[in-house]
């Protein structure tokens, strides 16, 4: 399955897209939409991921919005790995309630850590209380790639990419490999991660290897 990234877009666009799209990643430190329009977002969209990243850009509540997408219903919530433990124990107990599954994620803009460090992390995921871990990080060579698509080994559910465009493969393979679902932008313009493909270029490259 494809999720659509919903970033750096304004909301008739998100609109557009989530009633268009089998699965959409509401970037909530990406688009900085008023409470009734992510609930209109949330509620056009079939299948929904909540995040809400720290930002430099926007200022806000993130656990009101967290709340809110609880609230709503979202399929998942993504927070990261290094959030603090006050938030991650709320919205662990939140999840627990409801039919929201949380994802706890790990980025890594610059590179990708050893096998070991990879799997440290991703029990961490689990420790901390993830139905799902998400491993995401820059691959700067072959074996960073290797190193990630080696993850799918490992029990659990996962989604485990890499950024840039050796990573690109990984997006790409990530469905066949055993993620819940890999990420593609709404376009070009609308990357919100380094190496992330266009939901069209996905697609067609999914018909080609018949995924």
């Amino acid at each position: 399955m494809i999720c659509v990234s919903l970033g750096n877009i304004n909301f008739e666009q998100a609109l557009n897209i989530a009633k268009d799209s089998e699965m959409v990643e509401i970037r909530a430190d990406l688009l900085n939409f008023s409470d009734s329009e992510y609930r209109e977002l949330i509620s056009s969209s079939a299948k929904t991921v909540f995040t809400c990243r720290k930002s430099d850009v926007f200022s806000f509540d993130r656990r009101s919005l967290f709340a809110l997408a609880l609230k709503m219903n979202v399929d998942y919530i993504d927070l990261e790995i290094e959030s603090v433990e006050e938030l991650m124990e709320w919205l662990k107990a939140e999840t627990n309630e409801k039919d929201t599954e949380l994802i706890i994620s790990y980025h890594n803009y610059e590179n990708t850590p050893s096998s070991e460090e990879l799997m440290r992390i991703f029990k961490q995921c689990f420790k901390l209380g993830a139905d799902v871990a998400k491993i995401a990080c820059m691959a700067n060579s072959d074996e960073d790639v290797v190193n990630l698509i080696k993850m799918y080994r490992k029990q659990g559910r996962k989604i485990v990419l890499g950024m840039g465009k050796k990573g690109m493969l990984t997006r790409v393979a990530a469905p066949v490999l055993g993620a819940e679902f890999t990420f593609a932008s709404a376009n070009k313009e609308s990357a919100t991660a380094p190496g992330q493909l266009s939901v069209k270029e996905m697609k067609d490259l999914f018909e080609i290897m018949k995924i």
